[in-house]
């Protein structure tokens, strides 16, 4: 059996991405506007246990902090570009990256002005190709909010599997306000094929 590694050449350069409709960069300070909007827009917050952005500072310490994580090799994180109009539509990528153990996990949101069109499942799979087949990933997790039938109907889509529900794991906010409590999350996963 041949040993494979986590690539770490993967942080090199950021790497570029595209699909038919999206283009999958780096972020850029000029996207704390939009960044903004959706994370101060109620209805994603909602199943995302964040608390909404209150000043457009906090989206560039965001871009600042996604760049730094990129950096240190801890993050690959993409701004998701509509291709057509340059439009800044949400973002995608692959954060806590156990390396020895080549599994990552996931996280994603989208303006809710791209919902329902297709976009993220491009993405997604996109990336996932990215992580399989460049990173070197043998599996890949996803965590949702218990009711988020949108997130969770794309990851089955994208061929991940149910694993786990656990109760009360997650201290964040309810209902994207500023009321926090523990929240349950439901628990996915790909693997390699």
């Amino acid at each position: 059996m041949t040993l494979i590694l986590f690539n770490n050449h993967v942080f090199d350069q950021f790497p570029l991405l595209e699909t038919p409709r999206i283009r999958l960069r780096a972020f850029e300070m000029t996207d704390k506007a939009p960044i903004f909007r959706i994370f101060s827009d109620p209805t994603v917050l909602l199943h995302l246990g964040r608390q909404p952005f209150l000043v457009e500072a906090e989206a560039a310490f965001l871009i600042a902090t996604i760049h730094q994580a990129f950096q240190d090799k801890e993050c690959i994180r993409w701004a998701m570009e509509n291709k057509e109009d340059g439009t800044y539509m949400g973002s995608i990528g692959f954060w806590r990256i156990l390396k020895e153990h080549r599994r990552s996990e996931i996280g994603y949101e989208l303006s809710p002005d791209y919902w329902k069109k297709g976009y993220m499942h491009e993405a997604m799979s996109r990336i996932l190709r990215f992580g399989f087949e460049e990173m070197k990933l043998h599996s890949v997790e996803a965590n949702v909010s218990p009711g988020n039938s949108g997130s969770e109907e794309l990851l089955k889509r994208n061929g991940f599997i149910q694993e786990g529900y656990f109760k009360e794991n997650f201290y964040g906010s309810l209902t994207g306000k500023e009321e926090k409590g523990f929240l349950d999350t439901v628990s996915f996963s790909l693997r390699a094929s």
